[in-house]
């Protein structure tokens, strides 16, 4: 099986692959080279496995060099596409290859479905959770346990109105650097989120909750195959009486429904977590994700994207971020956010 990079004729056949894999994921789509080299100046290998010249399995890794946590090779979230053990274990090597040829401290392969190649370096703390999806949001409204009912009823009679569309990415920004602020993680910049909706505007779907006309929460969609993804959002708790994480999940499983997809993709949560159990009273079905951490260098390099980083370093950061004024955190965190390996 050979090995070779992708070139921008054979994006098209790359993306067709992924969207036609079981395991394909927006993150996995060639359009997020550009995006990221674009906002970040990352180096990149898009790797392509071929057997007998047909796309067997991709894997798209990045050099992160970061003064804040050490130089490392990172996947996007899902990291290998590929059907076969054979495929994605020779893509494995390559990326080993590259790790160890550019210098670089650290392999990083991000919410993998699968633990390719030996066991070394590989962990299972977190899940994702889908939710299968009727083909009528009424009939879904049913499906749902009547305590979710009520706060999604909740939510209605206190004012709070959704929508799904193209729109209202900004607003969606607004709202997400609020959740951040208060996790304390630097937020990524407005002109990497305005690449992302270019690159990927028939595929975006933004979904809003709103109070009074001002948005209290928000998710970022991206659609493949037969499912809506979500890729980031929430809502800050200072809004928690209101229901919007009810009102904003519901919104989204009812669009999907209404607009013919099969499946809602509700993202990673640290498995035994309140978010996880959130996401399963929804009746989705949880699975666990693989992250690889394959030290290969000198320097110990950490993973502050690592839901639950117990990095004392990181600990501190994340405490003096959040007392930070939203002025300050607002024009440093993109700054940040690029010595951050993205996931």
């Amino acid at each position: 099986m050979d090995v070779s990079e992708l070139t921008q004729v054979d994006s098209m056949e790359w993306d067709e692959y992924v969207s036609r894999a079981c395991s394909g994921h927006p993150f996995q789509l060639s359009g997020w080279r550009k995006v990221i080299q674009e906002s970040y100046g990352y180096p990149s290998w898009y790797l392509t496995a071929r057997d007998g010249g047909q796309i067997a399995g991709i894997l798209p890794l990045f050099k992160v060099a970061s003064r804040l946590v050490g130089t490392s090779i990172t996947s996007l979230p899902r990291g290998i596409c590929a059907e076969e053990p054979s495929a994605a274990e020779v893509l494995l090597e390559r990326a080993k290859d590259i790790t160890r040829g550019t210098g670089s401290d650290c392999l990083m392969i991000r919410d993998s479905l699968h633990i390719w190649g030996d066991q070394a370096g590989w962990c299972d703390d977190c899940s994702v959770a889908v939710r299968e999806l009727p083909n009528d949001s009424r009939v879904l409204r049913q499906q749902l346990k009547r305590q979710l009912r009520q706060h999604i009823s909740k939510a209605e009679q206190l004012g709070v109105q959704t929508e799904s569309g193209t729109n209202n990415v900004d607003e969606f920004y607004r709202v997400y650097c609020d959740l951040l602020h208060e996790k304390g993680v630097p937020v990524f910049s407005h002109a990497f989120l305005k690449a992302v909706v270019t690159e990927f505007a028939d595929r975006l779907v933004v979904t809003t909750a709103r109070l009074d006309g001002k948005v209290i929460g928000a998710i970022l969609h991206l659609e493949l195959q037969d499912t809506l993804f979500a890729l980031w959002g929430g809502a800050p708790s200072r809004y928690r009486r209101f229901r919007p994480s009810h009102a904003l999940w519901w919104e989204s499983m009812r669009y999907a429904a209404d607009n013919g997809r099969q499946f809602l993709d509700m993202g990673r949560s640290l498995r035994g977590s309140g978010s996880e159990v959130f996401k399963q009273h929804w009746g989705s079905i949880s699975w666990p994700i693989y992250r690889l951490h394959l030290q290969m260098g000198d320097r110990d390099v950490y993973d502050p994207l690592e839901e639950g980083c117990n990095n004392s370093r990181y600990q501190i950061l994340t405490k003096v971020w959040r007392r930070l004024p939203r002025s300050v955190v607002g024009t440093l965190g993109p700054r940040l956010r690029r010595h951050i390996p993205f996931g």
